[in-house]
């Protein structure tokens, strides 16, 4: 094999460097390209002192790291230039000393790489066939140089010896020299074989050494043989070559051979020659061992059967791996190609290939290549292309964001750009919003349209705009959002985090959620569903672009918002301070008072019937001279308060002569708003009101409360003598009504006891119903008298346990072994009379037991409703009609009339007044047949 022509025209610049002392032994012509420099140059210096290293101490501690793969360095290969280089570095025995071969791809030009070794190749091809040539050359220079001969001399003790002889031997030339001298310098270890080639005079070779007499060995190289010439005798011949340069060489190419293949084995990448015969059929000739790593088969495995290699190469990419290789034996083009090879125990990689193609005499095609892995290039290509997607994607945001009307847009195209970057089917981008303390809650501003049915389609064209909001918390997302962690998920149906999908929803295969933080508060999240493969941490940091300007865009949208709604708070209060103004007709004023001018608009002039040309020239001496001289003191004094710090504004009252001549009222109000450094007041600015309808109005209300607070006089001694003689009717009818009754009463009872015996049945139905009719009169006074005390009675309000003041009245009201059951609930206290509260349980509870009474289970409850904010007493009896509702609590009306229930129709009438005494409200719900609810409301305590 080329070796030595495989080395120069290897692609990847390459140096071989001793150990010891760092000298350049030989370098490619990559190198020198590279570089810039000539081969005399660069060969027998240190790359210290051609300047590569701007630090020794780097080249220091990259020569403690030997050997070592893809070192990534900083080398100023040219002057004024550093280059980012990957140096590959092996240790290499050699026969003398340990040498270093140092192989570096240029990382700052690798795109220059493919063009840089489809010359290299054509370099590599030339050089084998001038290599080729010079060893043509080189033999047959040897058959011709340095080449003696020697035959019988007809004397069996002499032989001849050409000039050639002496002159390689360093004997002295004789005519003849015996046969003990010719033989005498030759080394006795070859002596044995050169004596049987002597004998044999077969013209076979023999290999022998020579002692020279300068001291040296010489190497020979004899052919001996035997002519018959007719009419002479047989003569024996030997032709002597002098190969001890030969020897030398073969040995110096023995070792540069084993060199060349260490640094075959070593280099960075897959060196080989491959054949195509003429009928069709392929094989690998030569691969180094960088095919275990690479392809992770032996050299000799590939070797022995070329369809390995096609097993390795990825199934979409074999076609057209294949076809590229027609190609270039068809056209003898460089081969150069990139595909993905499957391994399996290194999974995806990418290999770039580039060969290029000689056609042999017999027609076959001879391909001397080198493959590379570029896997991490084209995965840094791909992160690099994916990179300036996601910048290119977030600068379109934020110019939409800026320039158009429709925020949305810009969150949709982000979103659309998630989903083209990690291969993502559907995703949401949304805003966390808070409902309260850790109820956190999302509102989309750009989610994937997966709707599923008619339904799912009208909600989501129903809140694209507006945003979908998801209060869920038991979900992938609620628990990202809950954590402030990112979720990932790649087996969801399983997740014990998931909230279960809706039917009909497309599946969920893998999920990403990762909530967006200002500081402490969160105030985002992105998720991302079904990417092939899944979700893992490295996603996220790869996403950190998109995630930022989504992070930037939320915040910006809430400024956004905010300052709408303040533009329009604004805009509602200049609104309203236009109305304001509109309304009340204020006339503006603002005095310099450094040089005591003053500026005052039309309204100002209206107010006291000028116009500003008529009030012209206006300054604060117009002021003064308008103001009444009674009010221009008090103003200027609280003028100078103001001004002084101890009143937070300046407003008076005062009065304006109006050009007709009459006084008007004025509200003036100002404040100081512009001082000098020092505190020196400058401007002074305020309004003016024309209050003089108000003034008058004041004037009026005083006179008017001056008559009535006569009159109230005048009242108060009318409800006294009415109050007077109330108290003067109690008297007469608790004695003088009374006092008849009962001796009618009287007289009654005697006749029935004495007479009645003779009385007739009509005449003692007669004297019943007297004695009925005298017992209600009896009541109804009693009734009427209660109600007089209630209404008389002075209150004294005070907190009342109401829960207590019940079960007092129930006890009085309900005998022990009675059928009555009264349930008394939590009641709060309220705030009133105890007395005239006692009288309203009564009479309602009273009222309850004997509505309920002709039920065999009469049930009354007590209690208090907090939604109503009221007491009640319901009961399961009789009930009314709403519709006769409103006689309920009038003087003497009984809604079931000729009933069995006792009463007058006085207790309701009662209750009614004491509530309303108490500030309260009395009223009552029933039906029919259902019972009765009667409520009351009441001051608590």
């Amino acid at each position: 094999m080329p070796y030595a022509a495989f080395f120069d025209g290897l692609p990847l610049p390459a140096a071989v460097t001793r150990r010891s002392d760092g000298r350049l032994v030989d370098v490619n012509q990559a190198w020198l390209t590279l570089t810039g420099l000539q081969r005399t140059d660069a060969i027998g210096r240190t790359t210290l002192e051609l300047g590569h290293w701007p630090d020794p101490a780097d080249r220091a501690a990259f020569l403690s790291q030997v050997p070592c793969e893809h070192q990534l360095l900083q080398l100023m290969l040219r002057p004024g230039r550093m280059y980012s280089v990957r140096m590959h570095t092996s240790l290499i025995e050699s026969t003398d000393e340990l040498l270093i071969l140092n192989v570096f791809t240029d990382a700052t030009h690798e795109a220059a790489t493919d063009e840089a070794l489809r010359f290299s190749e054509q370099a590599l091809a030339q050089a084998n066939r001038l290599l080729q040539h010079r060893l043509e050359l080189y033999a047959e220079i040897e058959q011709v140089a340095r080449v003696g001969y020697w035959t019988n001399a007809g004397s069996e003790q002499h032989v001849f010896w050409s000039p050639g002889m002496y002159a390689m031997t360093g004997l002295q030339p004789v005519d003849l020299i015996t046969r003990r001298e010719g033989r005498g310098r030759i080394h006795p270890d070859d002596m044995p074989a050169w004596l049987a080639a002597r004998d044999a005079a077969d013209g076979s070779e023999v290999e022998f050494r020579w002692l020279h007499p300068d001291g040296r060995t010489r190497w020979y190289r004899s052919r001996i043989g035997r002519t018959v010439v007719d009419g002479q005798p047989m003569t024996d011949f030997g032709v002597v070559h002098d190969i001890t340069d030969e020897r030398e060489v073969r040995l110096q190419l023995a070792e540069q051979l084993r060199l060349l293949r260490n640094i075959a084995e070593r280099v960075p990448g897959l060196t080989y020659q491959a054949r195509r015969n003429p009928d069709g059929t392929a094989q690998i000739t030569y691969v180094n061992d960088r095919a275990l790593d690479m392809l992770e088969f032996t050299p000799e495995e590939l070797m022995a059967d070329v369809r390995k290699l096609y097993s390795r190469v990825h199934p979409d990419d074999l076609k057209a791996t294949l076809a590229s290789v027609d190609v270039s034996a068809r056209e003898l083009t460089l081969w150069s190609h990139s595909y993905r090879v499957v391994l399996p125990r290194q999974g995806l990689r990418w290999h770039q290939v580039n060969a290029a193609p000689q056609r042999e005499p017999d027609g076959s095609v001879v391909w001397h290549g080198y493959t590379t892995d570029i896997t991490e290039e084209r995965q840094a290509q791909q992160r690099a292309e994916r990179q300036q997607r996601m910048l290119d994607a977030v600068r379109e945001a934020q110019a939409l964001f800026i320039e158009a009307e429709d925020k949305r847009r810009a969150f949709e195209g982000l979103l659309e750009t998630f989903l083209k970057v990690t291969g993502s089917h559907y995703g949401f981008i949304g805003e966390v919003l808070h409902d309260g303390p850790d109820r956190p809650y999302l509102r989309t501003h750009a989610v994937t349209d997966i709707s599923w049915d008619e339904a799912s389609r009208q909600h989501y064209q129903a809140h694209r705009e507006s945003g979908m909001v998801f209060r869920n918390l038991r979900t992938l997302f609620g628990h990202a959002m809950t954590t402030r962690e990112p979720v990932i998920s790649n087996h969801p149906a399983h997740d014990p985090r998931r909230g279960g999908l809706p039917p009909g929803h497309p599946p969920m295969e893998s999920f990403l959620g990762v909530p967006l933080m200002v500081g402490e508060q969160m105030v985002a999240m992105v998720g991302l569903a079904n990417q092939d493969g899944g979700y893992e941490e490295d996603d996220i940091q790869f996403l950190a672009p998109l995630l930022g300007a989504v992070r930037q865009l939320v915040l910006a949208h809430r400024a956004l918002v905010a300052r709408r709604e303040t533009e329009a708070a604004l805009q509602a209060e200049r609104q309203r301070l236009a109305w304001i103004l509109e309304a009340t007709r204020p006339g503006i004023w603002e005095a310099d008072l450094g040089v005591g001018s003053l500026q005052v608009d039309a309204r100002w002039a209206e107010i006291v019937g000028y116009t500003l040309e008529e009030l012209q020239p206006i300054n604060l001496s117009t002021w003064e001279r308008l103001t009444h001289p009674d009010d221009l003191a008090e103003a200027l004094r609280l003028s100078n308060l103001h001004i002084e710090g101890q009143l937070p504004y300046y407003e008076c009252d005062i009065r304006m002569r109006h050009k007709q001549g009459h006084w008007v009222w004025i509200n003036t109000r100002g404040r100081v708003h512009r001082r000098t450094e020092d505190g020196t007041v400058m401007y002074m600015s305020g309004t003016h009101i024309d209050i003089t309808d108000r003034v008058t109005a004041q004037e009026e209300v005083r006179a008017l409360n001056a008559s009535l607070e006569q009159r109230v006089r005048e009242r108060t001694a009318q409800l006294e003598r009415s109050m007077r003689d109330m108290e003067a009717i109690s008297y007469s009818i608790a004695h003088d009504l009374r006092a008849p009754l009962r001796s009618v009463n009287g007289f009654v009872t005697l006749i029935q006891e004495t007479e009645g015996e003779r009385l007739s049945p009509e005449g003692a139905d007669m004297f019943a119903r007297v004695v009925r009719s005298s017992a209600n009169m009896g009541r109804m006074i009693t009734d009427m008298l209660e109600l007089l005390r209630v209404v008389q009675v002075d209150m004294a309000p005070v907190p009342v346990d109401m829960v207590a003041l019940t079960r007092s009245v129930v006890e009085a009201l309900t005998p022990e072994d009675g059928p009555w059951h009264v349930q008394v609930g939590h009641m709060p206290a309220a705030l009133g009379d105890a007395t005239l509260l006692r009288q309203v349980l009564s009479n309602l509870v009273d009222n309850a037991i004997k509505y309920s009474q002709h039920l065999p289970g009469p049930k009354v409850t007590v209690g208090f409703d907090i939604p109503q904010e009221a007491y009640f007493v319901r009961d399961n009896g009789m009930g009314f009609d709403m519709a006769r509702a409103g006689k309920l609590f009038g003087l003497f009306q009984r809604l079931h009339p000729g009933s069995e229930v006792p009463g007058m129709g006085v207790g309701l009438a009662i209750v009614a007044r004491i509530i309303e005494r108490h500030g309260g409200r009395v009223w009552a719900e029933s039906a029919p047949g259902q019972g009765a609810v009667f409520w009351f409301r009441l001051p608590l305590a």
